[in-house]
């Protein structure tokens, strides 16, 4: 691990992972990962980045934190604060009558 280089980059309480900290940090997601999709039936899902402004008004980004967000002038596109916003947006308008979902999803 690297703090030094990481405050250069970032600043205070990031850290670059590298060599056997990076192969333990990806060992530790790679095993989640495999528990909630094998013994927990979570789907995994890697969705888009990117979300239009419908979506992130959808799911309660905007307008309150615009200012915030980091938005693609050109195509107003936003790129995603979290994957709650693509994924909840995947499911709009695919539910029904209100009749909740069984679907466990897990998005990295």
């Amino acid at each position: 691990m690297d703090f030094e280089r990481a405050a250069k980059v970032t600043g205070s309480r990031f850290v670059f992972y590298k060599g056997l900290g990076a192969r333990l940090e990806r060992a530790l997601i790679n095993f989640m990962m495999d528990l909630h999709s094998d013994q927990h039936g979570y789907q995994e899902m890697l969705p888009p980045y990117m979300v239009n402004r419908t979506s992130m008004t959808g799911t309660g980004q905007l307008p309150k934190f615009e200012e915030d967000a980091f938005k693609l002038e050109k195509w107003d596109y936003f790129l995603v604060p979290t994957a709650e916003v693509p994924v909840t947006n995947y499911y709009r308008g695919r539910n029904p009558k209100g009749r909740r979902s069984s679907t466990k999803i897990y998005s990295i």
